[in-house]
This record gives structure tokens, sequence and C-alpha cells, in this order.
């Protein structure tokens, strides 16, 4: 009862695991204090050396210290101190999404990749096989997120809005899984709209936005080295034969041309 009374700055590993996981720590020196904190509170409060609580932590103060030194803490926080781009503030943002969609009430269907026990049927896996082309969960995400594997927040929120898709795909609506996509999605264009206003990002147009998203696929798909034969027109004295029987000869440079130009008639005439 008189913990509170001797400890005015209380922390605990709870509390250190929860701010890891919500991005809270603005740098490695906040982490380290927290840490420190949980062991000075326990000195100050377990005065007495041979206390069984005292005992362990001390020895877990030792512990961690080696373990903060084996990892060579200290030389990444001379380096710590860089001022961070734009892009970095957003992905730090991206970061506490992605907390935000695994502690959401309707999250539960979406927190691991769908496998064949969950289905349990064999007709029904077979479906989802069928009906889900690329499939993308959240605990998926958070690891591309943790690795920093997106490019940028645009690859994010399509990964995200993935899920959603595969959802409605798959689980008709009126379906507690159709319904609980539903609420999630709801939740995160809220925060999604807040990431924009907080960094003044302005939402282009959906025409203007497809067209975006079509240049990019075009150009990713251009760049990917299994492209290498599909960049340019198919050369006619290495392959006398190919115009007599591909009447509408197309490659890959020619259609990057055509969208830069603005010549297709719109995203959708690009993919046929």
């Amino acid at each position: 009862p008189d913990y509170f009374e001797v400890v005015k700055e209380p922390m605990d590993f709870n509390t250190v695991t929860d701010k890891l996981a919500r991005r809270v720590y603005e740098n490695v020196s906040e982490f380290k204090s927290d840490m420190e904190l949980v062991f000075k509170n326990c000195r100050l409060y377990n005065k007495v050396e041979d206390n069984a609580v005292r005992k362990l932590g001390d020895d877990l103060e030792v512990f961690f210290k080696l373990s903060w030194d084996k990892h060579d803490i200290e030389s990444k926080l001379l380096v710590e101190n860089k001022v961070l781009t734009k892009e970095d503030e957003m992905m730090k943002e991206c970061d506490r999404i992605v907390h935000f969609l695994k502690k959401h009430k309707y999250a539960e269907p979406f927190l691991k990749p769908v496998t064949q026990e969950m289905l349990q049927l064999p007709e029904l896996w077979a479906k989802y096989q069928d009906v889900v082309k690329t499939p993308m969960d959240i605990s998926t995400i958070a690891s591309k997120q943790r690795r920093r594997k997106y490019s940028s927040i645009d690859e994010f929120k399509d990964d995200v809005n993935l899920v959603f898709e595969n959802c409605f795909k798959f689980n008709f609506e009126g379906d507690p899984v159709h319904k609980a996509g539903k609420h999630l999605k709801r939740g995160f264009r809220k925060r999604w709209k807040k990431l924009e206003e907080k960094f003044g990002i302005e939402r282009l147009k959906p025409d203007l936005e497809a067209w975006k998203r079509v240049e990019e696929v075009v150009s990713k798909i251009f760049n990917n080295d299994l492209a290498i034969s599909f960049r340019a027109p198919v050369d006619k004295i290495s392959v006398p034969d190919y115009y007599d029987v591909i009447k509408t000869p197309i490659d890959l440079g020619a259609i990057q041309s055509k969208v830069h130009n603005k010549e297709y008639a719109s995203p959708v005439q690009v993919k046929e």
C-alpha cells in the first residue's frame, strides 16, 4: 500500500513493452531511461540488499547492461540525433497505425495469414485459393513495416487495403468477417486521413490516383529482371515469322511510353 508513496515515478516492463509496440519512444535513450528507472525503483523500494526482489532486480540490471554493451548500443546513440526526413516521420506514423490495427476490436480475423486449418473444409480452402490471389494480413504488414520493406507509405497503404479487398472478395456481405472488415477499414481510413492532414498530403482525385498507380506498376514491371525480353519490339531478323503470327504486337517500352503520354483512354485499357 505504501509503494506509490515511496516511488514517485513508477515504471514496469509491461509499460516499456507497450511503449515500444506503439513507437512512443523518440529515440533509444528514452527506452534506456525507462529500463534504468525500473531498476532504480526496485532499489528505492527494496532497500535491504538481501531482499529477494532486490536481488532479482540487481541480477536483471546486470543482464540488461551486459546485453546493452554486447549490442554496442552506445555507439548507435551517437548517430541517433540525425534530423528525420518527412518520409522517416511518415513511416513512424505508419508504425503507430500498425499498432492501431493490431489492437482494434475487429482485428482478430485479419491478424494472421489464412490457413487451411482455419477454414477447416477442403472445399472452402480451395475456394479461398481460387478467389484470393495475393493473400495479406496484419502480421505480415507488421513484419514488413518493422523491417522497413516498404519504400513509401503508399506501398504500406496498398497492403493494408489488400487485406480489406481480399476480405470482401471471399466473405459475402452480411458475414461476420465481412462486417469486421468494414469496421476495421473505417477505422484505418480515419487514421490515414489524420496522417495526410498531419503531413500536408493532398489526396489526388480518383482518376489521377489511378493513373499514378498505373505508372508505378508499369515501371516496376519494366524494371523487373524477368522483363528483359519484353522491353522492346521483337526483332524481325531474329524471329522472322513473329509478325506473321502476332497481328497486334506490343511491348513494355511502348506501353510505358503510351502511359506517360496519356495515350490510353483509361487505366483499365492499359491492362487490356
